[in-house]
């Protein structure tokens, strides 16, 4: 018996109710007219599937996953298979260039990275480093014009 479909959004409903009412007919059939020998066989397969096939496929499918991680850690990829990821955090393990920083100061602070904080702060730290910079530029100016005046004043004399 072929599927009808319905032809026009108003038959939908016509359509939907003829279907529950074969699944329900032909359900109640099938077991109505279900022997002892074909309950044995059913509740064979299920218990089968339940108890043998389904852990088998679960199994195998674990395995490929194993194989497919391991093969992406040997290449250094992320889960994603795209960028590097550090164990330790999950984040990419990729330094990103800020301007105005320079690298030995992101090797000084790579020390005291926790891992459950990761990056958070980094904008924080990257403005105090930069404060701290213009601070100690503005010193040495300061610095060296207090050493020229001591110097000329001693020329003076």
């Amino acid at each position: 018996m072929p599927i009808t479909l319905p032809s026009h959004p108003s038959e939908i409903p016509a359509v939907l109710s003829l279907w529950y009412n074969n699944f329900t007919t032909n359900t109640h059939h099938a077991f109505k007219s279900l022997t002892v020998k074909d309950a044995i066989r059913l509740v064979i397969v299920i218990g089968a599937y339940a108890l043998i096939i389904r852990p088998l496929l679960l199994k195998l499918g674990a395995r490929i996953q194993n194989q497919q991680h391991e093969r992406d850690a040997a290449e250094g990829l992320g889960p994603d298979g795209a960028t590097p990821i550090d164990p330790l955090t999950g984040r990419p393990k990729e330094k990103f260039a800020i301007p105005g920083v320079d690298s030995e100061s992101d090797e000084e602070d790579e020390d005291k990275l926790d891992p459950v904080k990761g990056e958070w702060g980094r904008t924080a730290r990257t403005r105090q480093r930069k404060v701290v910079r213009r601070a100690l530029e503005l010193k040495e100016q300061l610095g060296e014009e207090d050493d020229i005046d001591d110097i000329r004043e001693f020329l003076e004399d």
